[in-house]
C-alpha cells in the first residue's frame, strides 16, 4: 500500500514537470525565432540607413559637375551631418544653422 500510494503521489509531479518542460521547450522556440526575426529586421534597417548615405555621398560630384557656380560644399556637407544625426543622435550632433 505505502509503495503504490508513494508511485501515486509521484504521478502528479511528474505530470507537472513535463507541463513545465514543454511549456519551457515551446517558450524557449518562440524566443529564438523573436530574435531571428529581429536581427533580419535589424540588418534591413542598416542596409537601407547606409543606402541612403551612399545615395547622399553618391550625388555630391554631380551636383559639382550639374552647377558648379551654385555648389556650396558647406551645405552639402551639413546635409549628410544631419542625416547622420538622424539616424545616430547619440553619435552625432545636429548642425548648427549658423555654420553657412
Amino acid at each position: 500500500m505505502e509503495s503504490e500510494r508513494a508511485s501515486g503521489d509521484a504521478h502528479p509531479a511528474r505530470v507537472v514537470a513535463l507541463i513545465y518542460l514543454c511549456g519551457v521547450l515551446l517558450f524557449g522556440t518562440l524566443l529564438a525565432l523573436e530574435w531571428r526575426l529581429i536581427d533580419r529586421t535589424v540588418a534591413a534597417i542598416a542596409r537601407e540607413r547606409g543606402a541612403a548615405l551612399f545615395s547622399l555621398i553618391d550625388t555630391l560630384p554631380e551636383d559639382v559637375l550639374a552647377d558648379p557656380q551654385h555648389f556650396d560644399a558647406g551645405i552639402a556637407r551639413r546635409t549628410c551631418l544631419a542625416f547622420l544625426a538622424s539616424v545616430f543622435p547619440r553619435d552625432f550632433a545636429m548642425p548648427a544653422a549658423e555654420d553657412r
